[in-house]
């Protein structure tokens, strides 16, 4: 009777993990979708002896990250969409215009409560400075969003400091009914 309840137990636990795993948030059936970054300085890594206030400095160099992403293009959302890490290699810093030319490669890693539901990987040109608006392919992704094609438009909401993605997906998650 006790390896029967046992059996029964583990067959409900697996049900309620298998139920979490195809939880999504609205978002992760939808082809179009903003996401907003927020950038934290305490995560934005360096080579040793390089300071990465200095622009002019980092020209020549790569350099990684890790920020909190929100649902929404405002930035303002307290909806928690996951991370977006990746590196920039640094090419120019135009000091008179103060333009910072990157190209990068960035993953949005996406989060429905405590766990990761999948992800989404971009590359290309990056002109960091405010207001300045263009795309980077999506190179594939993982989860919810596994052979993910398609573009995000990025649009510098403060340079250094924000960004909204617009993800467009040539086509919804396979998760998605």
């Amino acid at each position: 009777m006790a390896s029967v309840r046992c059996v029964a137990l583990m067959v409900a636990a697996l049900a309620l993990l298998a139920g979490s795993a195809s939880a999504q948030p609205p978002e992760g059936c939808m082809k179009t979708f903003a996401v907003t970054e927020k950038a934290d300085p305490a995560t934005f890594v360096v080579p040793t002896g390089v300071d990465p206030n200095n622009m002019t400095a980092l020209t020549g160099i790569s350099a990684g990250f890790t920020n909190p992403v929100v649902f929404g293009g405002s930035g303002n959302s307290n909806r928690t969409a996951g991370i977006s890490h990746g590196f920039c290699y640094y090419f120019g810093y135009d000091a008179k215009e103060e333009k910072t030319y990157n190209y990068c490669h960035t993953t949005l890693v996406f989060y429905y409560g405590p766990a990761p539901i999948g992800s989404i990987t971009f590359s290309g040109p990056f002109s960091d400075w405010a207001d300045s608006v263009f795309e980077n392919a999506i190179s594939g992704g993982t989860g919810w969003f596994a052979g993910a094609n398609g573009v995000v438009k990025v649009e510098v909401k403060s340079a250094l400091e924000q960004y909204k993605y617009v993800v467009r997906l040539d086509e919804k998650s396979r998760q998605c009914k």
